[in-house]
């Protein structure tokens, strides 16, 4: 397969070669390294992986339509079984002066039909171009059911024999396939498998971990693949203590039933000081969404507050401050509901997204629908209407389900409302028993720069003695620099002994 994605509703550029087609050297350096190689079908069992059509050469896909398959303007043939085009019989050469004259506006062979495909290999070795073929979408459901898979790198190119290694982990930590890597032989034309080539998959070794932190810190998208929220793959989920006789993964019994107090850390969300000395010196940090999901270890990540606000003000009092029920991201309508009423609908219920600026009355004077709005008018509003005038407990809190609202609040969090730091605010989870701990989704433990590592260190130990994880699979104790002016951009540092 070619570089392009398994998932576009365009389908899917693949390449076809055997020994008489093109040199399959050439066809290895198009993609990041290598290859991924693929059987359409495996003892006469269907393959997820299913041709759509037969190229004998380039095509621009923004002029084409039905996978690739026919001119622009004909996608109705999308679903047809076999879309190909080319029907009429002639010569090859006939077929390649209509390639060579048409190319974008050409038709296609079928990938169905002994003959048309032959026909379309006959001319590809005239064009002297690649042998394209067009698949259709893949559902990432079905491709771990594709057979005969393995990554494809030219026999003695250790650059290359790297990128497909990082590329076999990719595919084992998000379809859980053990895919075998296979060097091509140039001058004896075969495949060979190398022992050294394939070592066992580990994932997340320490160095990996710091610098996927570091990356998620630098990272600025806006959204996520499928346009899910930045945080699911972007950005540090941090939770910081200031007491190191308790281990971070634990909370208070006033917040059972309601909502923990983290961090969302990122280079857009900084500002221009990001120290939360206040919050505490040491942590905990957890997996991205999308790794959460991955891994099977979800917590419930309630919403953004893009300024502090105290949710542990009044947590204990038996009418609270703030809704435990919405996981602490509303006012509580029971305390000062006068004040409540004239900053929040009364329309406004905890709910699966307890988010409260779409009942904000001030923000949706600015922007009339927040779920729909965009970011950067999301933010101006924010930004005009939750300062002057208004409680700071009452600030609105901004949802972690839209890409929309969630990007808005990080671009607020560097307004620094109050204190230098936001509140992500997560559903208080469990975590009195050893495989409830070993449940959640640490993925490491922090120190701030400038103080003793000693207490992360004890929480590493103790995390192990409690959940029995093998040593090699130990959240990293890592240093954190928040200071943005000395840590390169790069705030994370693996800690060695």
């Amino acid at each position: 397969m070619g570089n392009s994605s398994l998932y576009s509703q365009q389908g899917v550029r693949a390449f076809y070669f055997r020994q008489d087609l093109r040199d399959p050297l050439e066809f290895l350096s198009l993609g990041d390294g290598g290859a991924l190689v693929v059987a359409l079908e495996k003892e006469g069992t269907p393959s997820p992986v299913t041709p759509a059509c037969a190229s004998p050469g380039q095509v621009d896909l923004s002029e084409r339509s039905a996978y690739g398959c026919r001119p622009t303007g004909q996608d109705s043939h999308r679903d047809d079984t076999d879309p190909s085009s080319c029907v009429s019989t002639q010569t090859v050469d006939s077929w390649l002066s209509q390639w060579k004259q048409h190319r974008n506006s050409a038709c296609s062979f079928s990938a169905y039909h002994g003959a048309s495909f032959k026909l379309a290999m006959d001319v590809n070795k005239k064009t002297g171009e690649l042998f394209y073929l067009f698949l259709r979408p893949i559902d990432d459901s079905a491709f771990p059911q594709a057979s005969n898979m393995a990554l494809v790198y030219p026999a003695g190119d250790s650059t290359k024999l790297g990128q497909v290694q990082k590329a076999r982990v990719g595919l084992f930590r998000h379809f859980h396939l053990t895919v075998p890597i296979l060097a091509f032989d140039h001058d004896k034309k075969t495949f060979v498998y190398q022992v050294n080539d394939n070592p066992p998959v580990k994932l997340n070794t320490p160095e990996d971990i710091v610098n996927s932190l570091n990356e998620r810190f630098r990272s600025q998208v806006a959204a996520c693949q499928g346009n899910k929220p930045a945080l699911y793959c972007s950005g540090i989920i941090m939770h910081a203590a200031n007491n190191d006789q308790f281990f971070p993964w634990d909370y208070p019994p006033r917040r059972n039933n309601a909502g923990i107090s983290f961090f969302y850390y990122r280079s857009d969300a900084v500002g221009n000081d990001f120290h939360v000395s206040w919050a505490g010196p040491w942590g905990m940090i957890f997996k991205t969404v999308e790794q959460q999901n991955i891994d099977r270890q979800n917590v419930d990540i309630a919403c953004l507050y893009p300024s502090d606000v105290d949710t542990n003000l009044g947590i204990g009092d038996q009418i609270p401050v703030f809704n435990k029920a919405a996981a602490l991201c509303q006012p509580n309508p029971n305390r000062n509901p006068g004040d409540i009423a004239r900053y929040y609908k009364p329309e406004m219920q905890p709910g699966s997204d307890p988010s409260s600026c779409r009942y904000s009355i001030r923000m949706t004077q600015r922007v009339n629908d927040v779920t729909t709005a965009s970011a950067d008018a999301l933010f101006a509003a924010w930004r005009d209407t939750q300062r002057d005038n208004i409680d700071g407990h009452y600030r609105c809190s901004f949802s972690t389900k839209n890409a929309n609202e969630f990007l808005a609040a990080i671009k607020a969090s560097t307004l620094h409302y109050y204190l230098n730091w936001n509140e992500l605010m997560i559903r208080s989870y469990p975590n009195q028993t050893p495989a409830e701990v070993a449940k959640l989704p640490i993925e490491a433990f922090f120190y701030q720069r400038g103080n003793s590592p000693d207490p992360a260190i004890r929480w590493q130990k103790k995390y192990s003695t409690l959940t029995g994880v093998a040593s090699e699979d130990l959240p990293p104790v890592v240093e954190v620099n928040f200071d943005k002016n000395s840590n390169g951009n790069a705030p994370f540092k693996l800690y060695h002994p």
